[in-house]
């Protein structure tokens, strides 16, 4: 019993050995004690701090990259210890079409668990392939880290690692200047700070004739941009220089000249909005519904806010004394 222990701790160690030899990125799922137990057994006892383990176990596996951290990029508040719910939460909020095939092979009682253990890596797969394509990172860029003394795809650094300090949430996104891809045949991509949502328009309309309806309204529209339309009920406009999509969102909220296309029903949001629509989950039929879904929930947390701070301005005032009263 104890000879067939062993045989297979060594045959294991050679695996760990060949892993950290090669020093390829390694793709896990809610790894942390995992390697932890791997660093007791295969590499040196625990050291008493989580910053030395970090960096005792950076040396050996340079680039660990956990999905679960790296699914925060999103903004997602769920508990995604569980891979399928992982997944179902991307395929519920994002386009990425990555398919798996799974070859049918025997099976028997002796390789249920073996089975059950390699179904978990094809499923960590399929979710790292769908957040690479989401997160645009190139698959050759990690195939050539090796070769590159050691450069990794920044978008990939951040939480990509349970072992790794750096902090990025999607929250960060709307603080940010962001890259957001506007064709889907080839690779074009602007700023986020150029991009306005616009709903509310005529069902039907193409994105020629949203744009030609568009000219002449504002001296905005004057400036050189583009129309894609993201589904039947929302389109995107497209700035080609920086600046014109805040003159835009101002001219229609802030008393501005555009203010009859908000009594046709037209509304507008920038980037930010969409983040948050994102963030918190508020996916409809279509997406105006779910961007005035989002407006609504901003309207609401400011109506409170102002409410909180009037009751607060009262409470104080009934604490204050005159010094005449005295």
């Amino acid at each position: 019993m104890e000879r067939d222990h062993n045989k297979h701790i060594h045959g294991f160690r050679e695996v760990v050995d060949l892993i950290a030899s090669s020093q390829k990125p390694i793709v896990a799922h809610n790894s942390l004690n995992d390697f932890t137990a791997i660093h007791s057994k295969f590499l040196a006892p625990l050291p008493s701090t989580f910053d030395e383990f970090r960096h005792s176990l950076g040396s050996v596996f340079p680039y660990i990259i956990d999905v679960k951290h790296l699914m925060k990029k999103f903004g997602s508040q769920k508990n995604l210890n569980n891979i399928y719910v992982a997944t179902s939460y991307l395929n519920s909020r994002f386009f990425a079409p990555v398919d798996v095939e799974i070859p049918q092979q025997g099976t028997s009682p002796d390789t249920d668990k073996m089975k059950s253990l390699g179904h978990n890596v094809i499923k960590i797969s399929e979710l790292f392939a769908k957040l690479c394509f989401i997160l645009k990172v190139d698959p050759k860029s990690l195939e050539a880290i090796e070769e590159v003394n050691g450069h990794f795809p920044l978008s990939l650094k951040c939480d990509g690692s349970t072992f790794d300090p750096c902090s990025t949430s999607y929250q960060d996104f709307t603080n940010n200047e962001e890259e957001v891809r506007v064709r889907a045949k080839r690779c074009e991509t602007v700023s986020s700070k150029n991009v306005v949502f616009l709903w509310g328009f005529q069902c039907g309309i193409s994105g020629g004739q949203l744009k030609s309806f568009l000219y002449g309204k504002h001296e905005v529209f004057s400036h050189e941009f583009d129309v894609f339309l993201v589904d039947d009920s929302c389109a995107v406009i497209v700035f080609r220089s920086s600046g014109y999509s805040e003159v835009l969102l101002e001219a229609m909220y802030d008393c501005g000249s555009l203010k009859d296309m908000l009594s046709e029903g037209i509304r507008a949001a920038g980037y930010d909005a969409y983040v948050k629509v994102c963030k918190l989950g508020l996916w409809k039929t279509n997406l105006a519904d779910s961007f005035d879904l989002a407006l609504e929930e901003e309207s609401e947390r400011l109506l409170e806010e102002a409410q909180h701070a009037k009751k607060l301005s009262m409470i104080h005032s009934d604490e204050m004394m005159n010094l005449d009263d005295l």
